[in-house]
């Protein structure tokens, strides 16, 4: 089917979508870099440089640990060490998005800004909100610790539910990068319209 034929690609093309990804980051933070309105003592710069390194390159990574794990299914010693690093980089995801955030939000509490008015931000919220969940949940899942209190249904209900969390990280992810870059820091800093095309766009 065509769902089976993209995860295949997915997993099989991936030096190439590492060097899509490395090289998106690259020329992401060089166009910010030589921006005239970046100033590196600004704490708010680093929100979008580490947005893009967690949407750029780690989603991608988490994406095809997901998709090699369903192939492997079957195969326990493969499984095991395909869980491993789905979780390392969903602990490398969650910590550069709560670096992002930390930015973002000591920023708007030197300004004395509001938080969470725009879509950009609220989405982005829904998406951080829904990493903890999933963590949560997935780590409870992989450490069996309600094992001794559910059953074999509920867990499975509980492995769905951490699913959809991915689902809607991803998701409201992309969908906040995308509407991020309607910002006005994206807006003098992508001054060239195919930049700010090329990275609202990128994401999706």
């Amino acid at each position: 089917s065509g769902a089976t034929f993209c995860m295949q690609w997915f997993c099989r093309s991936v030096w190439t979508r590492r060097f899509v990804s490395i090289s998106s980051i690259f020329f992401f933070v060089f166009v910010v870099a030589r921006a005239r309105t970046t100033f590196w003592t600004d704490v708010f710069v680093y929100h979008p440089i580490l947005m893009a390194i967690a949407f750029f390159a780690i989603i991608p990574e988490l994406l095809g640990s997901i998709f090699i794990i369903q192939g492997y299914a079957r195969d326990p010693r493969m499984r095991c060490g395909l869980m491993q690093a789905h979780r390392r980089y969903a602990l490398i995801l969650k910590i550069i998005s709560a670096f992002g955030i930390i930015a973002v939000e000591w920023s708007k509490f030197r300004r004395s800004k509001a938080h969470f008015v725009t879509w950009h931000a609220r989405i982005g919220g829904v998406c951080e909100l829904s990493q903890v969940l999933e963590t949560l949940l997935g780590l409870t899942i992989y450490y069996r610790l309600l094992d001794h209190r559910i059953t074999t249904s509920q867990r499975a209900k509980m492995r769905l539910a951490h699913r959809y969390l991915g689902a809607i990280v991803v998701v409201t992810g992309l969908i906040s990068m995308s509407l991020g870059m309607l910002s006005h820091f994206a807006l003098r800093v992508f001054e060239v319209t195919f930049l700010w095309l090329f990275f609202a766009i990128l994401p999706v």
